[in-house]
């Protein structure tokens, strides 16, 4: 049984990130919003299909994010902060030398940097970012974005992670 597709229109798709308590709960929801709203009632068929990037060839070119770990940061601080590691992999990033001179462009929302490091994980042949950060509200969640760059060439996708609430 076939089902005839319909184009869905001028419209967006959008991704949010609901803060829960812990990764036990799913916390991420898609969905579309159609530029032009139908009545009431009208009916809307749709039809979609969903691809994941885990070992596929679907991966940007470049390079992707592997993981991301989340800890408390230097633990005799006392000030909050948190530590954010994150590795980094892919062709562009695994031909670069040991001494490149990789950067990351990073930018906090209600958040402050303290540390900031960039290496060469020499257990997978990726590169690694370290950032240590301090939130500015405690009752607003801190977004961060990241991307590595050598030179003026981006190497790899932009990173983006949201931490709910930093107690």
């Amino acid at each position: 049984m076939g089902r005839a597709r319909v184009k869905w229109g001028a419209g967006r798709v959008e991704l949010v990130q609901i803060p829960t308590p812990n990764e036990a709960n799913d916390n991420i929801v898609a969905y579309w919003v159609p530029n032009a709203i139908p009545p009431p009632g009208t009916p809307i068929d749709f039809s979609y299909r969903m691809f994941w990037l885990k070992n596929t060839d679907r991966r940007p070119p470049n390079g992707w994010v592997v993981q991301t770990r989340r800890g408390h940061g230097f633990q005799n601080s006392g000030n909050g902060s948190v530590k954010l590691t994150v590795d980094f992999d892919g062709p562009a990033l695994r031909k670069l030398p040991v001494n490149a001179p990789l950067v990351a462009d990073v930018a906090i929302g209600n958040g402050q940097s303290t540390d900031l490091v960039i290496h060469r994980n020499d257990a997978t042949g990726g590169w690694r970012m370290v950032v240590q950060m301090r939130t500015q509200d405690k009752e607003k969640p801190v977004e961060v974005r990241a991307l590595l760059r050598n030179g003026k060439e981006v190497v790899g996708e932009t990173w983006n992670y949201i931490l709910p609430l930093m107690q």
